[in-house]
């Protein structure tokens, strides 16, 4: 129940002039954001024990579930694709 209030609390509060289209873009850049980010950490320390790596495969884990529940409650899906999309191509391309 809590968490049916949070998510149509959150699909209300992306239903603005834009149609949540702003919302989608900033998801896309945000998660684009943290997979250069964790690749940046995991390629300047390759030496790292099993447990850190552990930890910090468990902490990517969680955010991408966390950032997978934002992305069922999206209206515009389409846009968070096209941005994401884009950023992926962007962060294959030149690094």
């Amino acid at each position: 129940s809590d968490r049916r209030k949070k998510s149509s609390s959150f699909r209300h509060s992306g239903d603005g002039c834009d149609g949540g289209k702003r919302i989608a873009e900033l998801l896309a850049k945000y998660i684009d954001q943290r997979f250069k980010n964790a690749k940046l950490s995991l390629s300047a320390s390759p030496m790292k024990s099993a447990r850190g790596s552990t930890s910090r495969e468990n902490e990517m884990d969680a955010f991408q579930n966390a950032a997978l529940d934002l992305f069922r409650h999206i209206q515009s899906k389409d846009v968070f694709e096209a941005f994401y999309r884009r950023d992926l191509a962007k962060r294959l391309l030149l690094n």
